[in-house]
């Protein structure tokens, strides 16, 4: 599932479905998703 975010920018966000693990780069998006909503 990609999920875009309501927030500047607009990143899309890859993320499991339930049940599932994340994959390393999954973390990574989202880990820069919350940075770059930090940032703002």
């Amino acid at each position: 599932m990609v999920f875009r975010m309501p927030w500047p920018g607009n990143p899309r966000v890859n993320i499991q479905r339930k049940g599932a693990k994340a994959k390393a780069y999954q973390v990574r998006q989202v880990l820069a998703a919350i940075d770059k909503k930090e940032a703002t």
